[in-house]
């Protein structure tokens, strides 16, 4: 299908009211992680590619790839609006 990829992929979230100071200390150890050789070679041995990020863009992707998945299911008649 045209203009689609299926990818899979994961996130971290939080509560709404998650103070910054400490969603931003989990956004930096998880960076951290994500970025060490240790972790980068077990992925990419997996196929794994990590994207850092911070939660702007993350929910701006989540709700990109909703608006997108929602949009196809609808038209194609698996889902009603």
């Amino acid at each position: 299908m045209s203009g689609f990829e299926t990818i899979a992929w994961y996130g971290i979230s939080g509560p709404i009211a998650l103070p910054d100071s400490i969603a931003n200390q989990i956004a930096d150890a998880t960076d951290r992680a994500l970025k060490s050789p240790t972790v980068l070679k077990l992925f990419r041995a997996q196929a794994i590619e990590p994207l850092v990020g911070r939660s702007a863009a993350f929910a701006k992707y989540v709700e990109t790839e909703s608006v997108k998945w929602s949009t196809l299911a609808v038209n194609a008649g698996l889902l009603k609006r």
